[in-house]
């Protein structure tokens, strides 16, 4: 079962952008939003066990891989009544990981970091910003 904002919005938009003639759809994923500083600060806790090995929050995670799941289940689904379209999923949570993962190695520091976490959350809070940015 799909959580109910799934069913009401981002499955119904999907199905009405394939009936407009859409071949080839990429559907965006969930962030690992107890990456993004602004959460992160928000639900801190003094608990080691709550944070995982990149310093994110497990929990908040939990709720983002809870939705991908179930967003990905949709697009299983969609795909099955629109074999002729395909349908992408972008996996903006392990892709965000990763990129925090191999930060070293990648000649990230810290404080980059911290601003990829804060301009994620920004492009999450405002669809102006993201806007703005993809139109330049």
């Amino acid at each position: 079962m799909l959580p109910t904002d799934m069913n009401t919005t981002s499955y119904t938009e999907l199905q009405k952008v394939i009936k407009m003639g859409a071949i080839r759809v990429v559907v965006p994923g969930n962030f690992p939003i107890g990456c993004i500083s602004a959460y992160a600060a928000t639900f801190a806790t003094e608990d080691p066990t709550m944070y995982d090995e990149l310093g994110c929050l497990k929990r908040l995670n939990d709720i983002a891989k809870f939705y991908s799941d179930h967003l990905q289940q949709a697009i299983r689904e969609l795909q099955k009544e629109h074999p002729h379209t395909v349908i992408i999923y972008g996996d903006y949570f392990h892709g965000l990981r990763e990129v925090l993962r191999l930060a070293p190695v990648l000649g990230i520091s810290y404080l980059s970091i911290s601003l990829v976490k804060s301009l994620v959350w920004l492009c999450l809070e405002s669809s102006k910003l993201v806007e703005l940015i993809y139109h330049h």
